[in-house]
């Protein structure tokens, strides 16, 4: 059995204009397109969902974060300013850039919310990546954590 990256397989299975659109993260693959029938036919069956999502963003962590945020917490996001949904999306890829964990992050966020019996904010994902900081991560984040505090409550 022969091993292809991830690229590759993309171009197996729809054919090489396609791969020029992807961008590869690691559960999902973004298509970027101004609309989905530039896509073609031959790729209808291999597309699961059609999102909007600004991946030409210059930081594509912070736009991870934002549709997770959105996805999962959206009485959350839809009482924030668009930016400072912006700033603390930003502030999350800094913490915690693995994609793998932002989700685990939010269901975590979401049970201690229930544990307390309060509504379930941003200050609890926080909460949540602070928690599972080794101290000597702790140390290099300082200055990012300081810079929450001084913004004050993200509710």
């Amino acid at each position: 059995m022969e091993f292809l990256d991830a690229n590759e397989r993309i171009k197996v299975l729809c054919g090489s204009e396609l791969a020029s659109y992807l961008s590869f993260y690691p559960s999902v693959a973004l298509v970027t397109c101004n609309d989905v029938t530039e896509l073609g036919v031959d790729c209808e069956n291999e597309i699961d969902g059609v999102i909007a999502c600004n991946t030409s963003s210059d930081d594509p962590i912070a736009e991870l974060w934002k549709l997770y945020l959105t996805t999962e917490l959206p009485e959350v996001t839809a009482s924030v300013s668009e930016q400072r949904l912006n700033d603390a999306c930003r502030i999350l890829a800094k913490l915690e850039p693995r994609e793998s964990r932002m989700r685990k992050t939010l269901k975590t966020a979401k049970r201690i919310a229930v544990a307390v019996t309060s509504a379930v904010g941003l200050g609890h994902v926080l909460s949540v990546i602070r928690s599972s900081l080794s101290s000597a991560r702790l140390k290099e984040v300082k200055d990012i954590l300081a810079t929450v505090d001084e913004l004050g409550p993200i509710e």
